[in-house]
């Protein structure tokens, strides 16, 4: 997890012109370093703790879009 969490950072920054917010890039990084894979699947998959941050997310999500 910290190898690709920090590797994200990294890719990030190649990749931008502007800088991202603190909270994004963090949010960005810690999501992704959430991505696990294994032999028995062709993709990339969330592990445990990557669904429950999406879970998170689209409860927050929907959360918002009754209040609007």
């Amino acid at each position: 997890g910290i190898l690709f969490h920090e590797y994200v950072h990294y890719f990030m920054f190649q990749h931008s012109d502007a800088p991202y917010p603190l909270w994004y890039s963090e949010g960005f990084a810690e999501l992704f370093s959430n991505l696990s894979r294994d032999s028995a699947r062709k993709d990339p998959f969330w592990d445990e703790a990557g669904q429950d941050i999406i879970a998170a997310l689209q409860d927050l999500c929907a959360q918002q879009a009754r209040e609007v």
